[in-house]
């Protein structure tokens, strides 16, 4: 849901962070391991959404068919 944490969304799956980085240009710093384990354990989804100039669909537009399973009733 949009309170979830970038960091546990790509400890889930390793391959989130690059379908993350394609959303925004901004999220490209996230390729950095050090700049990832400090912003990404601290920005949920909708704050990334709002740092990025997107939307929370957005994000779940690119990790549903990674497999994650998407919760709008607490979005």
């Amino acid at each position: 849901n949009a309170q979830t944490k970038l960091a546990s969304i790509i400890k889930q799956n390793f391959k989130a962070l690059d379908a993350i980085i394609s959303i925004s240009a901004k999220f490209e710093k996230l390729r950095n391991p050090l700049l990832r384990k400090i912003m990404a354990a601290r920005t949920t989804l909708a704050m990334a959404a709002k740092i990025g100039g997107c939307t929370v669909t957005d994000f779940y537009n690119k990790l549903q068919p990674l497999g994650f399973e998407i919760d709008t009733q607490t979005s």
